[in-house]
């Protein structure tokens, strides 16, 4: 797969990640993890996952599904590909939060993985992943050499073709040439599904977000 450096300005990458409900601002910051209250979850990541097993989809990411404790998620990810790089629950953090209604949001990042957390009911859970924003550096390239795809292929820096062959009629892209982009949604009727962003609004265009939608 060839890869290309975002060709807009960190603003605009972080406009279209707002668009897609992921806003986040580049940032470093140093790490704090809150408390989580008892819960009766007893999930241990004793199988840790090993990189290329952390498969993207609908459900969640690898074997960490949509709805698993928060601490359960990230132990296990970090396991896998290292230590986070960004957590908005640390009080310095300006990453910059979903809307998820009445509930308390939180996003960890590794690199351009960005996993989401909401706080409810009294407990800490993980709801959706982006692949190809890193709140940190503000571009969408792969910087920890993650290579994660989706269970058709599909990762960052696939072709547009390859998105269109590996998706068919399920595959819905609305360029936007006034500022050469496209975005596309996978099975769209469906909740969640995926979706993501090309670099370019023609055929040459390659991959450099893909998400869960909704947010939360």
């Amino acid at each position: 797969m060839r890869r290309k450096t975002g060709r807009f300005p960190v603003k605009i990458r972080f406009v279209w990640a707002l668009l897609l409900a992921f806003a986040m601002v580049a940032a470093g910051c140093t790490v704090s993890q809150s408390p989580l209250p008892d819960t009766t979850t007893t999930r241990q990541p004793a199988d840790v996952p090993v990189a290329d097993e952390l498969t993207l989809h609908t459900e969640g990411i690898g074997p960490y599904e949509v709805g698993d404790e928060a601490e359960f998620v990230i132990a296990g990810i970090t396991n896998a590909i290292g230590g986070w790089d960004a957590d908005s629950s640390d009080e310095a953090s300006p990453v910059q939060l979903p809307e998820c209604g009445d509930a308390s949001s939180r996003v960890v990042s590794w690199g351009s993985l960005a996993l989401v957390f909401v706080r409810g009911y009294a407990r800490e859970t993980f709801v959706s992943w982006s692949f190809g924003f890193d709140p940190v550096s503000g571009n969408s390239d792969d910087l920890r050499g993650l290579g994660l795809r989706t269970e058709a292929g599909i990762g960052l820096g696939a072709t547009r073709q390859e998105l269109e062959d590996a998706y068919r009629a399920g595959l819905e892209i609305t360029n936007q040439p006034a500022i050469d982009s496209a975005i596309f949604a996978i099975d769209k009727a469906q909740e969640p599904h995926l979706s993501g962003k090309l670099d370019s609004s023609g055929p040459q265009g390659i991959v450099d977000l893909i998400q869960i939608e909704p947010t939360c």
